[in-house]
């Protein structure tokens, strides 16, 4: 039976990033686009837990640039479908 990736407390499932893209026309700030990309991500506990791991290793994992992570108010927070990805890769932590 395939794991289930824990569910998350309402609010906390998805979050938008914004990236500011400088224009090629130079560094104008008129010239700044921004695009934004919704997010769904885990806590490093939700992460750990959902592949059989201690929070530390999650932590090497982003280190090791295997999975994407970002802090957003003082916490990690995983990029939900880079685990997803790591865990059905076969890859061991």
């Amino acid at each position: 039976m395939p794991s289930k990736v824990p569910d998350l407390h309402p609010g906390h499932q998805t979050i938008t990033i914004r990236f500011d893209t400088a224009n090629d026309k130079g560094n104008d700030m008129h010239n700044n686009s921004s695009r934004t990309v919704d997010v769904k991500v885990m806590t490093v506990s939700d992460a750990a837990r959902f592949i059989g791991v201690g929070k530390k290793v999650i932590y090497q994992l982003i280190e090791f640039d295997e999975i994407r992570a970002v802090r957003s108010r003082g916490r990690v927070l995983i990029d939900r479908s880079s685990l997803e990805a790591f865990h059905q890769s076969g890859k061991r932590p």
